[in-house]
């Protein structure tokens, strides 16, 4: 439940990761990798430094959980027919996504939410990038109230292409007040 960082490498061994600064096991061959934030402001870093990455793992799943999470993907990520999906508040793709299955990356706050996309995603399947922002308020007076939030989908980079079967790409951000 507190503030956590978890770092995922990709080796020449198969998947090690670190929580905290606290190094686990290598696992050589998982059949899935699932990450779970639950609470806290997490830190959720996935490094991937070889190809292909789908002989590892079948699907890859990330859930900031409570709290104000950040996801940051980097490297080269070679997915083999599989999925990725990732949901935080805030989602740094600077991995260049290939061969996978489906690629979902959706970032969700009540105030800020951000999603950076600045290398290439090739998916046979769907490819669905979401900033999803919304405030509900509830006024005890007919006092003014100024309520902000913000969503954002970047797709920079010279070069980025988005690549799927169907490829779906919004930002939508409401605030909403009841009296």
């Amino acid at each position: 439940s507190g503030n956590d960082t978890l770092v995922l490498n990709q080796t020449a061994g198969g998947v090690a990761w670190s929580i905290d600064s606290v190094n686990f096991t290598q696992v050589a061959s998982p059949d899935s990798i699932v990450i779970q934030g639950f609470g806290g402001d997490d830190s959720i870093t996935l490094n991937f430094d070889f190809t292909p990455f789908g002989a590892l793992v079948a699907d890859i799943s990330v859930l900031g959980g409570d709290g104000n999470d950040s996801v940051l993907l980097t490297g080269s990520l070679a997915l083999g027919g599989e999925s990725l999906s990732a949901e935080a508040e805030s989602i740094d793709s600077q991995a260049a996504i290939s061969g996978a299955g489906s690629v979902s990356l959706t970032a969700v706050s009540e105030d800020d939410a951000q999603l950076v996309v600045s290398q290439s995603i090739t998916a046979s399947g769907a490819v669905v990038l979401s900033a999803q922002a919304g405030k509900d308020v509830a006024l005890g007076s007919f006092a003014p109230y100024a309520g902000t939030s913000s969503a954002t989908v970047a797709v920079a980079g010279s070069g980025t292409v988005i690549s799927g079967a169907s490829v779906t790409i919004t930002a939508d951000n409401a605030v909403n007040i009841v009296a």
